[in-house]
């Protein structure tokens, strides 16, 4: 199955070469929000086959210490574990990766809410959860038959849970893009919600690397599950306040290169900078600042494309990053918009005002722009 998907992806890389364009602010393409399972070779494939130009995925950890790309230890969801090995639901009934090794992970097939759309009858392909080793060394392969490097953002999940069953998430990731990197790459990144994991990563990992990796400091709301603390009453979830403070903006500056920010925690309703003085804070500080996932705020809002909605937040308010499924759609607009900037157009043209623009130039006949009472007719 996947040698006939890599065939297909060659092709569409053959029909729609990348453009050469490179923008000044960072989209980021999420591997986990395709029509295709997330954590697979196959995601790769097509973000890449559909124009990214950096990747982000989560990574867990097996039983038997391999580094396998996930967006939880919950495999319950992504994967038909019931049906393969009922026997290894905990008390929670949960699927967990640190209860399975390699071998009976790669006997997992992963599963997605598209196989419903196929007809009846006919059966959803086999697509398994890649190692990232294997992640690591396909998108090297793609680097040199493209002749472009791809960025990596890898997301380390649950931190707190690897760390309670004694395996450090953090160094065996970075132990293995050391042997995929070099050290002329600058589009590495580290994500983490665990402040205390990435500034001991930060202290005790980059300083062994031979290559620039960016620390990325992601920050959830308050119930959230990504990083919690043991505390008399159990496991509780991680409060983020203290990292929207002054205070603790001075403490993300000493081992963070770039914060994370889900859209609700910056922006309001109306896609308005809902915090400024804490970005501009951050800016002097020499942080960057990143939406994720920024599909989260295309999808609520029924106002504004997803195009309008990144144009606002990387130009106008001044984020400098977003990661999204979206980027097929928004690398050539922003791409254009800069363009057009370059050239002293302020906004990129739609196709249509392309297209008449093209019938002027050449002389063709000309394109009705008025209606019968003499006011212009609108084609956006």
């Amino acid at each position: 199955m996947f040698r006939l998907f890599l065939a297909s992806f060659m092709l569409a890389l053959t029909l729609f070469p990348a453009a050469a364009f490179s923008l000044q602010k960072a989209v980021i393409t999420d591997c986990s929000a395709f029509c295709l399972p997330g954590s697979s070779l196959e995601s790769i494939a097509l973000a890449v086959a559909r124009g990214a130009v950096s990747l982000r995925f989560g990574v867990v950890m097996t039983r038997d210490g391999q580094v396998i790309l996930a967006e939880d230890i919950d495999l319950s969801g992504i994967t038909n574990a019931a049906t393969v090995f009922p026997e290894k639901a905990d008390s929670d009934g949960l699927y967990r990766s640190l209860d399975f090794s390699l071998k009976e992970i790669q006997q997992l097939s992963l599963v997605s809410e598209e196989e419903t759309l196929l007809p009846v009858g006919v059966p959803a392909p086999t697509i398994r959860i890649a190692t990232l080793a294997d992640a690591l060394g396909f998108i090297r392969l793609l680097e040199k038959r493209f002749d472009k490097k791809i960025g990596i953002m890898i997301e380390l999940k649950k931190c707190w849970a690897h760390r309670h069953q004694g395996k450090d998430l953090a160094a065996e990731t970075i132990s293995l893009m050391t042997l995929f990197s070099s050290a002329d790459r600058d589009n590495l990144f580290i994500a983490t919600y665990d402040p205390e994991e990435l500034e001991r990563i930060h202290k005790t990992l980059i300083p062994t690397i031979p290559f620039k990796i960016q620390l990325v400091q992601l920050i959830d709301t308050n119930d959230g599950t990504e990083t919690m603390r043991y505390k008399q009453s159990g496991w509780q979830p991680y409060n983020y306040d203290w990292l929207l403070t002054k205070f603790g903006l001075k403490a993300l500056s000493s081992f963070a290169d770039i914060i994370g920010f889900k859209p609700e925690l910056m922006l309001d309703p109306g896609a308005n900078h809902a915090n400024p003085a804490y970005a501009e804070d951050a800016r002097m500080l020499g942080l960057k600042l990143f939406l994720y996932p920024f599909d989260r705020y295309t999808d609520m809002s029924s106002t504004y494309r997803p195009e309008q909605l990144a144009e606002q937040c990387l130009y106008t308010i001044g984020f400098d990053g977003i990661i999204t499924s979206k980027s097929d759609r928004l690398i050539p607009y922003l791409e254009e918009r800069e363009r057009n900037e370059a050239e002293g157009t302020t906004h990129p043209k739609n196709r249509i005002e392309q297209m008449l623009e093209e019938y002027k130039k050449e002389g063709d006949t000309p394109v009705k722009t008025e209606d019968k009472h003499g006011q212009p007719i609108s084609f956006l």
